[in-house]
C-alpha cells in the first residue's frame, strides 16, 4: 500500500533558497508529488517571485526539490553556515 506524506510547505507559502549563488525568497505556486517504484516520495515545488499572484502564475515558475527550500532566511543561514 502506498502512503503519501503531506508536503512540508503549502501553496502560496513563501520560502527561501540559494539561487544563482544568492539567498532569495520565492512563493510556491503549485506542488508535484511523485511516488517512485520503491514507494519513495518526492515533493517538487513550482516557485514564482515572492510578490507575484499565484492565481495568474499557477503553471509558471521553476521546479525545486523540497530538500533545497527553507521556511525562513534564518533557517537557510543555519543550513549554510551551521
Amino acid at each position: 500500500m502506498i502512503q503519501v506524506v503531506s508536503p512540508k510547505f503549502d501553496i502560496n507559502q513563501k520560502v527561501w533558497l540559494i539561487y544563482d549563488g544568492k539567498a532569495v525568497e520565492r512563493k510556491i505556486s503549485s506542488i508535484s508529488i511523485d511516488i517512485k517504484a520503491n514507494n519513495k516520495q518526492s515533493n517538487m515545488y513550482y516557485l514564482i517571485d515572492a510578490d507575484a499572484d499565484v492565481k495568474e502564475n499557477i503553471y509558471l515558475g521553476q521546479l525545486f526539490n523540497e530538500a533545497v527550500l527553507f521556511p525562513s532566511k534564518e533557517d537557510l543561514q543555519k543550513y549554510v553556515f551551521g
